[in-house]
């Protein structure tokens, strides 16, 4: 089982366009989800590292989801996609950030390509926004 904390931020530009930055923690510098043993031990997880929950945890193919108030302090006490190499050692748990078009139509096709981004099996970060798309 993996917990996926993720949290929405309004782009001030964007929001004419509905285009969102999500941003999923995750480590081995951004590229896998955390792995848990349960839904307990992932709300464990957000006690510890101080995230504050908007909703109840989301629970769906052995994943579970954790919408992250973006408002919370701690955030900024974690290291940023930006802030590391890609081959960084020791690796590194991190926010990292992508862009959500909020409307259905999705004219340029902007989500689909994170489809091809997996952070765990058998699971994209496509799979991940859209499980949260009605909460942002």
């Amino acid at each position: 089982m993996f917990v996926i904390p993720v949290l929405a931020v309004p782009l001030q530009k964007m929001v004419s366009v509905n285009i969102i930055q999500i941003w999923v923690f995750l480590e081995r510098n951004g590229t896998h989800a955390i792995h848990v043993e349960n839904v307990e031990e992932a709300l464990h997880f957000a006690r510890e590292n101080g995230f504050s929950l908007m909703m109840e945890p989301v629970v769906n193919n052995n994943i579970v989801y954790l919408l992250v108030d973006p408002k919370c302090k701690e955030l900024k006490s974690f290291y940023s996609w930006g802030e590391i190499q890609m081959n960084d050692m020791p690796m590194k748990e991190v926010w990292r950030p992508f862009l959500w078009v909020r409307d259905t139509t999705d004219i340029w096709g902007t989500n689909q390509y994170l489809n091809d981004i997996k952070v765990g099996p058998n699971v994209s970060v496509y799979d991940v926004l859209t499980h949260f798309e009605s909460g942002f």
